[in-house]
């Protein structure tokens, strides 16, 4: 139901944007070229205001490059979610100006990868256990993260502009929920298993526990995320008229979401996600 109020929500956005802007459009005279830039929007020293923008996000947490662990993607579902906030802007001179967002976005998704010899913190049977994993690994993601970019824009044309900056994100939730099974095939069923970490430098050498198909472990993760995160974001927008224009936007993380010292996942997660939605400027 959320999902199908989202799309209705974008739909209906998109139809009055084409509206306005066929009904801003619809003249005989041409536009002088220099009269273009003011047309569309702000260019001298004094241009400035802000836009309120919405939106929609997906993506996901991916350790760059794939560690070897992960021997197979066999599911990649991006959940989405909503994307709201506002942004501040001042134009410089024509072409160049600066932007400072405060956005509230929710991030969701779920894998579902073939892994060997991953190493995790489980809980099996109410116990905590941490080893190596071989065998099927789901994870589900749904966070809610409030992100201040901070970017230098720069006005190809009258109505296309492209920015680019660092950002800040926060997290206001922190879920990172996995479980781990058994593979499902009869023929498989002895092929997955976990060697518990004794702590005894030795490795994943020690006796294997193994998971049938239905021998399910959990994790949860969220508690042990990073509170912030910095990354880079690159934002084009097009102006539909002068105060609704469409954009897309991608956030790449370059701080991992889990401390540098954590050993239940040892390899870093980045958060990448992009939006496309819809903003209006005042």
């Amino acid at each position: 139901m959320n999902r199908i109020v989202r799309y209705a929500t974008a739909f209906i956005l998109c139809a009055i944007s084409v509206q306005t802007w066929a009904q801003e459009t619809n003249v005989d005279t041409p536009i002088p070229v220099a009269d273009k830039w003011e047309r569309w929007g702000p260019t001298s020293r004094t241009g400035f205001g802000f836009l309120l923008k919405m939106g929609y996000s997906i993506g996901g947490y991916s350790p760059l490059p794939i560690p070897r662990e992960i021997r197979e993607i066999q599911k990649f579902s991006p959940q989405g979610g909503l994307s709201v906030g506002v942004e501040g802007y001042k134009m410089f001179n024509r072409r160049w100006g600066l932007k400072v967002g405060l956005i509230l976005a929710n991030q969701g998704f779920s894998t579902k990868a073939e892994v060997k010899n991953y190493y995790t913190k489980i809980v099996l049977d109410g116990e905590e256990q941490k080893g190596w994993f071989t065998g099927i690994n789901e994870t589900s993601i749904n966070n809610w993260t409030i992100t201040i970019p901070v970017m230098a824009t720069f006005r190809m044309s009258p109505r296309w502009n492209v920015s680019l900056g660092p950002y800040l994100q926060m997290f206001l939730s922190k879920n990172f929920d996995a479980k781990v099974h058994g593979f499902p095939e009869a023929e498989r069923a002895e092929s997955a298993y976990l060697r518990v970490d004794h702590g005894d430098g030795t490795g994943p050498t020690q006796d294997k526990n193994i998971f049938g198909p239905d021998k399910v472990a959990t994790a949860s993760l969220g508690k042990d995320m990073v509170t912030c995160t910095t990354g880079m974001e690159l934002l084009f927008d097009w102006k539909v008229t002068r105060h609704i224009s469409a954009f897309g936007k991608l956030d790449w993380g370059f701080t991992s979401i889990f401390p540098g010292d954590y050993d239940t996942v040892r390899f870093k997660m980045f958060p990448i996600f992009g939006t496309i939605g819809g903003a209006y400027s005042y």
